[in-house]
């Protein structure tokens, strides 16, 4: 499942609930999330995504041979499961309050749409900022792999069934995404945006850890990095940001130290093309698009229908309908090419 039809979910919704409206309502009507956080679940939704992975678990029981195979790759997945046992089998014994990247994962159904089984961050802000990325550095993919707890990686495991069991699951590389919001509850200023992770961070978090680690090292005076150096650097990059900020104790001393390393974006919505309202915006390498009319065959593989009409695209699914504008801005600072889709009233 794929992100242009999460842009469709929200470009539904109106002004005003995109103005204030909290986030996890707003992609509530998505359905498929393979791990939702405790901040975006509730009953309703954990129902209603419970009831479409026991669809899937019912069309699968219908051929025995193969749904024998499945339960050899998933344990505890026996026949005559009803929903809540299903929604319970999922998450384990999972804490959904984590606190850790991210708060949504979309299902992964392997079906080539941009976006598939991405990974989804929810933040807000007051004002005309970009709420800062405390819980992990933004980056334009990860796999599922390795996300910061076994707990979360699980669900996703579970609740993705057939697609799970490809070889690659865990290590195939995961767009990420952030929704974001600022000047929220502002009903002449709010911007709400559908983001990817590539346009704040081109680099992978070993790489952004490395810039970091020889920057400050500079600062201390060591201008010119040697070998050595650069394997410690290399070294102590590959920890991460969890790694490295773990709680020590120090030698002969009765108190505990930790390094924290906190994420600010300093880029504001407004300078990535987003205007008042909705936009979702699409970084063409990943996409692999070079024009709107790529890009409309692009959504329609997620099994929407997309039609340009001029500067604009219209997306639907047969029961809602958005259309947006669609721009393209250049980032310079990263040499890309993004495409902007704007809710249109």
């Amino acid at each position: 499942m794929g992100l242009a039809r999460l842009a469709l979910t929200l470009g539904s919704h109106s002004n005003s609930a995109l103005c204030s409206s909290p986030l996890e309502e707003l992609i509530r009507d998505y359905v498929s999330f393979a791990y939702i956080d405790k901040r975006a679940k509730n009953a309703t939704l954990l129902s209603t995504t419970a009831g479409e992975l026991e669809n899937r678990y019912l069309e699968l029981c219908k051929d025995p041979e193969a749904f024998t195979r499945l339960c050899s790759a998933h344990v505890g997945l026996r026949q005559g499961m009803d929903r809540d046992e299903l929604l319970k089998w999922q998450y384990d014994k999972v804490d959904t309050n984590t606190n850790k990247f991210p708060d949504t994962v979309l299902r992964f159904a392997g079906d080539g749409s941009f976006g598939d089984g991405a990974l989804l961050e929810l933040k807000e802000a007051a004002k005309g900022s970009v709420a800062s990325f405390n819980s992990t550095p933004p980056v334009s993919t990860k796999p599922i792999g390795l996300l910061g707890t076994k707990k979360i990686r699980l669900a996703c495991f579970r609740y993705d069934l057939v697609g799970s069991t490809e070889s690659e699951y865990f290590s195939e590389e995961r767009l990420v995404y952030y929704l974001l919001r600022s000047w929220s509850g502002n009903a002449n200023r709010f911007l709400l945006g559908l983001i990817p992770g590539s346009i704040f961070n081109p680099h992978s978090d070993v790489e952004s850890m490395k810039l970091l680690l020889g920057e400050l090292l500079g600062e201390a005076g060591i201008k010119a990095l040697s070998a050595d150096s650069q394997a410690v650097i290399d070294k102590i990059a590959i920890l991460g940001r969890d790694g490295i900020s773990k709680t020590r104790k120090i030698e002969g001393a009765k108190v505990s130290m930790r390094l924290r390393i906190m994420t600010e974006a300093k880029v504001k919505l407004d300078d990535l093309g987003c205007e008042h309202g909705f936009s979702f915006l699409i970084d063409s390498r990943e996409a692999g698009c070079d024009n709107v009319r790529d890009l409309a065959t692009l959504i329609s593989n997620e099994n929407l229908v997309a039609t340009v009409n001029g500067d604009s695209i219209d997306i639907g699914d047969g029961t809602k309908s958005v259309r947006f504008k669609v721009s393209i801005k250049n980032i310079e600072w990263m040499k890309r090419t993004f495409f902007v889709l704007q809710k249109q009233s």
